[in-house]
């Protein structure tokens, strides 16, 4: 699925222009977005959490020379499943978030 078909499942299930629908999407991502770079956890009840997290520095391999190579510290977003969302891709939906 691209963002475009999300937007239009947007405005078709609720009624409303497809440029509204685009303008609440953007809008949700943007917050999102923002708020994880200013180091908030967003949480989502069911869907999940989004959120900065440090990775530290590592020693990792050259693919190609098989060299070892330093990566250096970083700081990156991620995204972590809710329960609600895992049961459902797993085929569970006999449990419901609390």
């Amino acid at each position: 699925m691209i963002k475009e078909e999300l937007i239009e499942i947007i405005a078709a299930k609720n009624g409303i222009p497809k440029t509204k629908s685009a303008d609440i999407l953007r809008t949700i991502l943007e917050t999102i977005q923002q708020r994880v770079v200013d180091g908030e956890k967003v949480s989502l009840v069911g869907f999940g959490v989004f959120e900065a997290v440090d990775a530290k520095a590592r020693i990792g391999n050259n693919l190609k020379t098989r060299q070892p190579v330093h990566i250096a510290a970083t700081r990156r977003p991620r995204f972590t499943a809710g329960r609600t969302f895992k049961n459902a891709v797993r085929g569970d939906t006999t449990e419901s978030e609390e």
